[in-house]
């Protein structure tokens, strides 16, 4: 997966401590926001990660996976959940059966 977007965005996270993302997962990252996204390939959802340390959050106390779904027009829509769960976040956009 290409990162240029997120190392560019977000130069002090440390993306040896992302998850595995899916290869057509396409990195929304913007400075902008708190920390990088991605669009999911299978479904409409975005997907916010978080520092893996907590201390690193803005709220420490917040999970690290957020998603969202998104509208036709690729603007955030409905809150779908907060989790640190990485394989939920995979089975709410479709990634894993």
């Amino acid at each position: 997966m290409n990162l240029d977007k997120l190392k560019s965005e977000f130069p002090d996270y440390d993306v040896d401590t992302l998850p595995d993302i899916p290869e057509d997962w396409i990195d929304l990252s913007f400075r902008n926001d708190l920390c990088p996204s991605f669009e999911s390939g299978s479904k409409n959802r975005i997907v916010f990660i978080q520092p893996e340390d907590p201390e690193e959050r803005e709220f420490p106390s917040d999970p690290r996976f957020i998603v969202y779904e998104l509208d036709n027009d690729e603007t955030i829509g409905s809150f779908l959940t907060a989790t640190d769960d990485w394989d939920k976040v995979l089975r709410m956009t479709g990634d894993v059966a």
